[in-house]
């Protein structure tokens, strides 16, 4: 069964989205305002519909507020929008259902009571400069939707510490792909996937996300999976000074992939890989390669519970101030090649492989390995 969101005051998932009296964009049509914001649609803040698209059809230049959903795109719409203000509407700035698309160049979606857009069904919204503030939830993904495209800022939305006030959201068996995206300041997560789909991510700053959660939540996190995730891939982004962890992967995932990844000074820890409590094997595989780990207040890399394998690899660990490498994974395989933790390159014989030995040293620690998980270990030597 799909994993459904948390409870909360939203009505999300929802598969349609409300149905105007009139469609007031038809097929074919193209509305071009003189300059940005010169044509300005107003509502009475109300549910009413500011634009509602049928067919394939183009806005820009429009500033739409006081609407319940200001943008509504169902069907098979191919919808487009540039240079467009959607603010300060009573639920979503849009919805995007059904196999319809909304393209999206130039789009400001800011104080919407919900989310800035709500993606459902099979729908999909793809960019290129976006951002999404101050809304309840930046973007929400459900059903099997998909985000895509470059250059997007999701920034301080949320409102409270649930894992939906997030600059991304996404659920069930949904699918983001993101390149130069940034996740900044947002009240809970940058991104929180609890889903069956997978997240890509490439470029881009994660950072400042969480501050204002006050319990140490691990939705307060830059990036938070929770579910059965097919794939993650996060590559070349930088991921900083999130209030509790960087990443923190729980669940049966399936692949995990960080690759030229930054991390220094997330709250608790860069990141923590865990099964937590489940009875599926955890990752398949997770590889973390040329990635640069610092500063944490407490781990800066763990592992722990039913991963089947876990390869580091021309990395560096430095400033943890309990670890800088901890593993509770006793069922866990673990390669480790040409890896520099506190300053020490492992394997320090130069030996092509070097059993693992005990580094329970008073913290901080290099390595802090349980010792059930010492059998299960290796360094290797790369070529």
């Amino acid at each position: 069964d799909a994993i459904s969101p948390p409870s909360g005051p939203s009505p999300y998932p929802i598969t349609d989205g409300p149905t105007p009296n009139t469609t007031n964009v038809p097929d074919g049509t193209i509305i071009i305002g003189h300059k940005a914001d010169a044509v300005l649609l107003r509502g009475d803040g109300g549910t009413s519909v500011a634009l509602a698209f049928a067919g394939s059809a183009t806005v820009i230049n429009m500033d739409v507020s006081g609407f319940g959903d200001a943008v509504v795109a169902s069907g098979n719409t191919e919808a487009s929008i540039g240079n467009i203000h959607v603010h300060d509407n009573l639920d979503c700035g849009a919805l995007v259902s059904g196999s319809a698309t909304l393209g999206v160049a130039d789009a400001y979606f800011e104080h919407n009571g919900n989310a800035g857009v709500l993606v459902s069904a099979n729908a999909t919204l793809s960019f290129g400069g976006a951002s999404f503030r101050y809304n309840r939830t930046g973007v929400w993904l459900s059903g099997h939707s998909s985000i895509t495209g470059s250059g997007a800022v999701f920034a301080n939305n949320g409102y409270t510490n649930d894992p939906t006030n997030s600059g991304l959201y996404v659920s069930e068996f949904s699918n983001a792909d993101l390149t130069y995206a940034s996740f900044q300041d947002n009240y809970a997560s940058g991104i929180n996937a609890v889903a069956y789909g997978h997240v890509n991510v490439t470029g881009g700053e994660i950072s400042g996300n969480g501050k204002s959660c006050t319990g140490g939540e691990r939705s307060c996190s830059g990036v938070v999976l929770n579910g059965l995730m097919q794939d993650v891939t996060i590559d070349g982004s930088k991921i900083h000074d999130n209030a509790v962890y960087g990443v923190i992967a729980m669940g049966g995932h399936a692949t995990f992939n960080m690759k030229n990844v930054t991390l220094a000074r997330n709250g608790l820890m860069n990141v923590l890989l865990a099964e937590a409590g489940s009875t599926l094997r955890g990752w398949t595989t997770a590889v973390i390669t040329n990635s640069t780990f610092t500063g944490p207040t407490n781990v800066n890399l763990r592992w722990q519970g039913e991963m089947s394998q876990l390869t580091i690899a021309n990395s560096s660990f430095s400033s943890g101030d309990f670890a800088d490498l901890e593993a509770g994974a006793a069922d866990s395989p673990t390669l480790f090649g040409n890896v520099t933790a506190g300053g020490v390159l492992y394997p320090t014989n130069g030996l092509q492989t070097q059993n693992i030995t005990a580094h329970n040293n008073p913290a901080p620690a290099h390595l802090w390995f349980d010792s059930t998980t010492l059998g299960a270990m290796f360094f290797y030597k790369l070529n």
